[in-house]
């Protein structure tokens, strides 16, 4: 209670832009050059954040996954999506790309609609806890509808005759994860639609890892899923031989491809048969001592479906004590047990890691 906003430190930069300034840039011919891979690297290492993004092996798709760090010092926003579909790689670059700006946006107008007349300073603690916590789910929620929302839009300036030679974009049978982690004074916000999970990991002096896994995968057979999926009159089949058993969204005599998750943006036809944008939210609070190992990860599922949270937390921590980049190490592993699993072709997923050390 009494502390200032989290979100204070970044709103400006999203709320207000400096016209003149811009005019100037244009004018002067200043051109922002865009930075080489070790730069970034070494960048991102200053703030404890390693990312990686490996192609799988599979020659129907490009990489599809995209990942981000937005800092502003005691704000960080990391962001990870998985495409799917044709063109998914198209619907993750750009809701990557929106994303952690519009949720920013979202938290500042949310917040200025607060107790007005009623400062941060005034509310007890269990009335300043409950506040942020509403402030980020209703923002986390009007987000990731609106970002589903620019997809329609997008797909449907596309397709509309002459507005659409200048626009190449279709999300019906494409789609993305999101998941979200917003890192801001000891407090963890995380939103996410999907599959692409987020888990944290801390270590106690003299104890054990303890591994909390942030988010849930949204499948279609979860029970709170399959009965809003057929309630449209959609159902939930499984498809497959043991053991790559999956569950997928079916209409009878669909012309698309079904779809192995409940939630995502883009993938409108699969929206009509009870996907939903909407994410679940959370916000947890430091439980660990300042001198305990933490460790944040956010990874697609082609690090998931053959590492296990436990043993990627472990891995990380391991990797980053000895001076290497634990996403790094996480993705060499990971694409060495696909390889192992001789899958038809030698197929192995897209596998993109965001490693934060806390």
């Amino acid at each position: 209670g009494g502390q200032a906003s989290p979100f204070l430190a970044a709103r400006a930069p999203f709320l207000k832009v400096d016209s003149d300034e811009v005019a100037n840039v244009a004018q002067q011919g200043q051109v922002q050059q865009p930075l080489s891979q070790a730069q970034t690297q070494q960048i991102l290492q200053l703030y404890n954040c390693f990312i990686v993004s490996l192609k799988g092996n599979k020659s129907t798709a490009p990489n599809q996954d995209r990942a981000s760090l937005v800092n502003f010092g005691k704000v960080e926003v990391l962001t990870l999506c998985d495409g799917h579909g044709e063109l998914g790689h198209d619907v993750a670059e750009v809701c990557c790309e929106v994303l952690p700006k519009l949720l920013l946006q979202n938290v500042a107008r949310v917040e200025s609609g607060l107790s007005p007349g009623v400062p941060n300073e005034a509310r007890n603690p269990q009335e300043a806890a409950a506040a942020l916590s509403d402030v980020w789910c209703e923002a986390a929620v009007q987000t990731f509808v609106e970002m589903h929302r620019l997809t329609e839009a997008l797909t449907a300036l596309s397709l509309d005759g002459e507005a659409g030679k200048s626009v190449s974009f279709d999300a019906r049978c494409s789609g993305a994860t999101a998941t979200t982690v917003v890192l801001s004074n000891d407090r963890i916000f995380l939103a996410h639609v999907g599959d692409s999970r987020a888990v944290l990991g801390f270590h106690p002096p003299g104890k054990q890892w303890m591994v909390r896994e942030l988010t849930r995968d949204h499948k279609p057979e979860l029970p709170e899923e399959r009965s809003r999926i057929e309630r449209t009159g959609a159902q939930v089949i499984t498809v497959g031989q043991q053991p790559n058993v999956t569950c997928r969204v079916y209409s009878h005599q669909q012309a698309w491809p079904s779809i192995n998750m409940s939630r995502s943006l883009g993938d409108l036809h699969a929206h009509s048969q009870g996907l939903i944008a909407e994410p679940e939210v959370n916000l947890i609070e430091r439980s660990w001592d300042a001198s305990s190992r933490a460790v944040v990860i956010l990874a697609s599922d082609g690090l998931w479906d053959v590492i296990d949270s436990f043993t990627a937390v472990t891995m990380a921590w391991e990797a980053f004590e000895k001076g290497a980049d634990p996403s790094h190490a996480l993705s060499q592993e990971a694409y060495a047990r696909w390889a192992r699993r001789e899958l038809q072709a030698g197929y192995s997923d897209d596998i993109s890691i965001i490693v934060r050390i806390l």
